[in-house]
């Protein structure tokens, strides 16, 4: 069987043969050219429409990441010590399965007091819209300053300074301080009157890895123990911070109260 004309052909071939086409092909040439034309159209949309979806999963599953950790990285990831490269001598990749040790680093641990008692005093829908609002505020911040959320379960936050953004430990200190401090400003002007914080900062050692399948990042460390037993044992609606933080940021914030001795295992 003849193969088919292409229609590019058939057009070129059409003025110079004219009188020996019949009316109609002109008519099914402008029909195939219009049909195309929508099939490229419909393709185009399509492709615009796909585009703008992996913008929306790229800034959703980067904000499951610190910004050191690549979502090309997640997609191949085995447990090497070569995904993750920089040229910091503060940070090391350890030999151990890809694990990340930053010795030097923030974290913050946040939570909302009384948050039982809250959720008897409204409903259930209104909790949520309220922490929503508070820890949208906290998201904001966390943009603003370079600071990563490592997760939020419940009523409680957590916060550690991104050295992808900000490789200045001293910064980072200072970033979570002022995060921390933004935050019991926006308390003032909460909608319930009746939110209470506990702020936790502390400062030193972290290690973190991608952990599990599928694959979380993970923090762990006496860091994160020291940070949530700062906030524990702070007083309510105060931000507790260790010694290493106090070092940190000395000089650049000069509003501190010196707390009573915390012994800690």
């Amino acid at each position: 069987m003849r193969d088919r004309w292409d229609l590019g052909s058939i057009k070129k071939f059409y003025p110079i043969n004219q009188k020996f086409f019949i009316t109609p092909l002109n008519l099914i040439l402008s029909k195939a050219d219009s049909y195309l034309n929508t099939k490229k159209g419909i393709l185009d949309d399509y492709a615009n429409k796909y585009t703008e979806i992996v913008k929306r999963v790229d800034v959703i599953v980067s904000s499951f990441y610190p910004s050191y950790i690549k979502f090309n990285d997640l997609k191949n990831w085995k447990d090497d010590s070569n995904k993750i490269s920089y040229n910091i001598e503060e940070f090391k990749l350890s030999n151990h399965e890809g694990t990340l040790i930053t010795k030097v680093n923030t974290f913050l641990a946040l939570d909302v007091v009384g948050y039982t008692r809250l959720c008897s005093t409204i409903n259930s829908t209104k909790t949520v819209t309220l922490l929503n609002h508070l820890f949208s505020k906290l998201d904001s911040k966390c943009i603003q300053y370079n600071t990563w959320k490592v997760c939020t379960i419940g009523d409680a936050m957590y916060l550690m300074g991104d050295i992808g953004l900000e490789p200045c430990p001293k910064k980072r200190a200072l970033n979570i301080c002022k995060i921390a401090l933004g935050v019991m400003d926006e308390l003032q002007i909460c909608p319930n009157k009746n939110v209470e914080l506990r702020i936790g900062i502390a400062s030193g050692c972290i290690i973190s890895r991608l952990f599990g399948l599928p694959h979380m990042y993970r923090v762990y460390g006496r860091t994160i123990q020291r940070a949530v037993y700062m906030e524990s044992s702070s007083e309510i609606n105060k931000i507790q911070i260790d010694e290493n933080t106090l070092r940190l940021i000395d000089g650049y914030l000069s509003t501190f109260q010196h707390h009573d001795k915390i012994w800690l295992n």
